[in-house]
């Protein structure tokens, strides 16, 4: 027995007694007893081992725990290349050993190179599903070997017994026993397949990512085999995203059957039907949600219709400006008659509110639409400075064509008259770079215009908004919310934000109107305060009433929680925190306090200031304390 298991054999009765009286632990090889195991097998078979490759060897072994198999590995597949080789006079070397990857990869190349030796992808997935089902990995995260019924491993990968035996055979060949039991032994269906040594677990590398595929396999299958007996209970609605996708992907990559999952949960068929019926689910609710899109383009659709009325109509508000402005103090004694019908009212406002929002929406549009006409400027602009460049480039050989004619005096006038006509061309492209640079600096500034114009388009929508948001909160008596917003309002007329500085980019008619609005929130009846209770020395986090309403508890920066009446008056100041009290509660009796503090710690008081209790456990601090309507309970 392995000695990392012998703990676990104090699960059972009597089984630690008799081991106590019967094991002999073996004891690790010395540094002498290991070289004799190396070079022992090499004399008997007639040969020689270089000391370099001796001492190589005893420095690879070092304290790995799985040395002896790992060495004997080792030498069996050094022998085998060296002999390969037909130099018997030749000693064993390092070269030689290295050629097999030595100590550290010549198992795992070893049994890379018979499963990749085997027939055809059949085959390697029948090896696959094999060594799969053949080990585990246990809570501790150690590596167990299962052995398995040959039947078992027939059912997990679907194949036929002959097909999986020829798999095994392969395994367990001469010189290659990974798998037991070994050559030579016939199997049935009942025959029991076991890996030969817990070696080939740590260090095939194939086989540990198998294990690590198998392991999260295996973890997703158990939480959808959990979820489907919870939804049976009526405790757990059907998988979404991620978990839904994770679940399909992995029902399509890994192909499950019942015989693989009967080792983690026994509802396999039961798990697949939810699964699939979560995915029923979430192709209903796509369908819903596509409906619903429809319906709102519908909508939009509407909306854009009522968009030319409320063209037509902002364009009239600039002719009467003026005389909404004489006619201010008249309006005023029309607002008062106009609150009676500030339901009718509010509905129409909130239908030109999202009217306005949409026109706001077709100013950015344009907005855009100027944005691209001014890149199609620059991109022109580009093109015009490239054909002067050609120009430029052209004046050049205008030159040098001028030389060469000079140059050859029995072709002068031949390259006179080609020098003229080509400054002739050059000429003509200068003046059509010209041309085309003024064309795309008009074209820059007309963008950057319409720009400019989208831009306060934008602006006054958004101001005319804001302006029958604040006329609707009026009406509908909401005058905090009408003067918060209000101010909001002022914001914009004062510092229109993205418009040009050389001009107001707000229409007179909006202006007045939004003045008028935030003159009327800014006159509504004010809210005046009730108590103001001075005493923390840093900022207050929390408040809150006791049932009765009598007493009020604060939780502060400065690490205190306090105790006051309705009147300001404090009673009690409740010092025990190191960090910042984040959350206060009281009990429903109303004679505890829970606070919460960033120390980690939740604290219970009496309402005489008395600590009662602190609560630890938590690794980072609490934000929230509540207690449960029977008081029995507090969750932090």
């Amino acid at each position: 027995m392995r000695s990392d298991f012998l703990g676990d054999c104090a699960q059972f009765r009597d089984l630690p007694e008799a081991l106590n009286d019967s094991q002999y632990l073996i004891p690790r090889l010395t540094r002498g007893q290991l070289r004799r195991a190396i070079e022992g097998p090499v004399a008997v078979g007639g040969a020689t081992m270089t000391p370099q490759l001796v001492n190589r060897l005893l420095n690879d072994v070092g304290d790995n725990p799985d040395q002896l198999p790992i060495l004997q590995h080792a030498l069996m597949r050094t022998w085998d290349y060296w002999e390969d080789l037909g130099t018997p006079e030749t000693p064993i070397d390092v070269k030689h050993y290295e050629a097999i990857g030595g100590m550290a990869t010549a198992l795992s190349r070893h049994a890379d190179q018979i499963y990749k030796g085997l027939p055809n992808d059949r085959s390697r997935y029948i090896a696959e599903i094999l060594f799969k089902r053949l080990t585990d990995r246990g809570a501790d995260n150690r590596e167990i070997r299962r052995p398995t019924q040959l039947g078992e491993l027939c059912g997990v990968a679907e194949a036929e017994v002959a097909e999986v035996v020829a798999v095994i055979d392969a395994f367990r060949g001469a010189r290659r026993s990974f798998l037991m039991p070994p050559a030579g032994v016939g199997l049935t269906e009942t025959s029991v397949i076991d890996i030969s040594h817990e070696s080939l677990m740590r260090n095939w590398q194939q086989l540990k990512d198998w294990v690590n595929q198998e392991d999260q396999s295996a973890n997703i299958y158990r939480r959808l085999a959990e979820t489907t007996e919870l939804y049976e209970q009526g405790k757990a609605n059907y998988w979404r995203d991620p978990e839904l996708t994770i679940g399909l992907t992995w029902l399509r990559e890994q192909r499950p059957n019942a015989v693989w999952a009967e080792r983690y949960a026994s509802n396999f068929d039961e798990a697949v039907g939810f699964l699939q019926a979560s995915a029923d689910a979430r192709e209903e609710e796509a369908v819903s949600k596509e409906r619903a899109k429809k319906r709102e383009i519908n909508r939009l659709r509407t909306f854009l219709v009522l968009l030319g009325g409320l063209s037509l109509l902002t364009g009239g508000a600039s002719v009467f400006a003026f005389s909404q402005q004489q006619k201010a103090d008249e309006q005023a004694k029309i607002a008062i008659e106009q609150k009676k019908e500030a339901e009718d009212q509010k509905q129409i406002a909130e239908d030109q509110t999202q009217i306005a929002e949409a026109q706001k929406t077709e100013a950015q549009d344009q907005k855009d639409i100027a944005l691209a006409e001014k890149e199609r400027a620059n991109k022109a602009q580009k093109e015009a400075e490239e054909q002067k460049q050609q120009a430029e480039e052209a004046q050049k050989a205008e030159a040098e064509q001028r030389q060469l004619a000079e140059g050859a005096l029995q072709r002068a006038e031949e390259g006179e008259a080609e020098a003229t006509r080509q400054a002739g061309i050059a000429r003509e492209q200068t003046v059509i770079a010209n041309q085309q640079t003024e064309i795309s600096q008009e074209n820059a500034l007309r963008a950057e215009a319409a720009t400019v114009a989208a831009e306060a388009q934008a602006l006054n929508s958004e101001i005319l908004a804001d302006s029958l948001t604040v006329e609707n909160l009026i009406a509908s008596k909401l005058n905090f919310k009408a003067l918060l917003n209000a101010i909001e309002l002022g914001k914009d007329i004062r510092n229109p934000a993205g418009t040009s500085p050389y001009q107001d980019p707000v229409r007179s008619e909006l202006g007045l109107q939004a003045t008028s609005s935030l003159r009327e929130a800014y006159y509504l009846p004010s809210y005046p305060e009730k108590n103001t209770f001075p005493g923390h020395t840093g900022s207050v986090s929390s408040v809150s009433f006791s049932p009765d309403g009598q007493t009020i508890a604060s939780g502060s920066s400065d690490g205190t929680v306090k105790l006051w009446d309705r009147s300001g008056r404090e009673l009690q100041t409740l010092e025990g925190h190191t960090g910042w009290v984040l959350s206060v509660s009281f009990s429903p009796d109303g004679q505890t306090i829970a606070s919460g503090s960033d120390d980690g710690t939740v604290k219970l008081w009496d309402r005489s200031g008395r600590e009662l209790q602190t609560l630890e456990g938590h690794t980072g601090s609490v934000r929230s304390v509540s207690f449960s309507p029977d008081g029995q309970t507090l969750a932090s």
